[in-house]
């Protein structure tokens, strides 16, 4: 069992670089072929050099593709693709919202919304649960679990589908 509270998006075997590699310059070779074509030419080489950069970023540094939380006793680090990594200290947290928009299999998926003086942070259902994000932030002193609750059985329809519903489940006025 991989113990790293982190998932990497993209594979990190050999076969798989080699894939992505190749997709790259597949990509990258089209991109180069479709410029000299009138109009469209210069914008599908730019979208394909873009793709083609991106796999080829895949391929060659996987580890800018992690995905996950790592619980600390003062807070965690969320690790997002291709983004910095970003600690938000768990006293500096005002508010937590349960986000709810249909996603999901069953459509039951709760993500939060974290705002902090660190910022304010999207965080997945999926590394919520991977990292056991969600039952340290549910053992915070004020967080409603009768709120979340509700919000897992709320079932969206409508714009709510496209932007989701949000139900605040912790505030801090003191952070």
């Amino acid at each position: 069992m991989d113990e790293s509270p982190y998932r990497c998006t993209v594979p990190r075997t050999v076969s798989g670089r080699i894939k992505y590699g190749g997709v790259a310059l597949l990509t990258l070779v089209v991109g180069v072929a479709a410029f000299p074509i009138p109009f469209a030419g210069p914008f599908l080489s730019l979208v394909c050099f873009s793709f083609g950069l991106l796999f080829l970023l895949a391929a060659l540094a996987p580890k800018l593709f992690l995905l996950g939380a790592a619980v600390a006793e003062d807070g965690f680090e969320l690790r997002r693709p291709l983004r910095m990594p970003k600690f938000v200290p768990f006293a500096s947290i005002g508010r937590i919202e349960a986000f709810c928009r249909g996603d999901g299999e069953f459509g039951d998926e709760v993500h939060f919304v974290i705002h902090s003086r660190a910022g304010k942070v999207f965080v997945q259902e999926e590394v919520l649960h991977r990292s056991r994000l969600r039952g340290v932030l549910a053992a915070l002193p004020g967080f409603d679990g009768d709120t979340l609750a509700k919000a897992a059985r709320y079932e969206p329809s409508g714009l709510d589908l496209v932007f989701g519903k949000r139900f605040t489940v912790y505030e801090n006025p003191a952070a």
